[in-house]
């Protein structure tokens, strides 16, 4: 599982127009609209997330009941020194399955001993 952070630098030569973008982006209605509508990422509001609207959908992904039962199943993202390399195996894989040249089976048959590799070596 990984997230993606919002925030203000400390040094922000408009902290409250920034407060308002973060508060506006994280609304209930805004991630509706962003995860609901147009499919773009999971929601941080359990009442979206349950909600029939996110959950099913005529567009892909036709059923976004996975993203949340990741919240429940999923485990951290191993980030550390070794991130980079076993990461760029992973979107590989995923290139391999999203341009339909391989199936979930074979890519990750051809993914997984590479990322094990990357995760295995030396450290730097």
């Amino acid at each position: 599982m990984k997230g993606n952070q919002l925030c203000i630098n400390k040094e922000s030569k408009h902290p409250q127009e920034s407060w308002e973008f973060i508060r506006h982006v994280t609304s209930a209605e805004t991630e509706m609209w962003l995860c609901g509508r147009l499919r773009r990422a999971l929601t941080m509001h359990k009442s979206i997330a349950h909600d029939p609207a996110y959950v099913k959908s005529d567009g892909p992904p036709r059923n976004t009941r996975v993203f949340v039962d990741d919240i429940e199943f999923g485990k951290l993202i191993p980030i550390n020194e070794r991130y980079q390399s076993w990461y760029v195996e992973f979107q590989a894989g995923l290139d391999l399955m999203n341009n339909n040249t391989m199936d979930a089976k074979e890519a990750a048959e051809r993914m997984v001993p590479r990322i094990n590799r990357a995760l295995q070596e030396e450290d730097w």
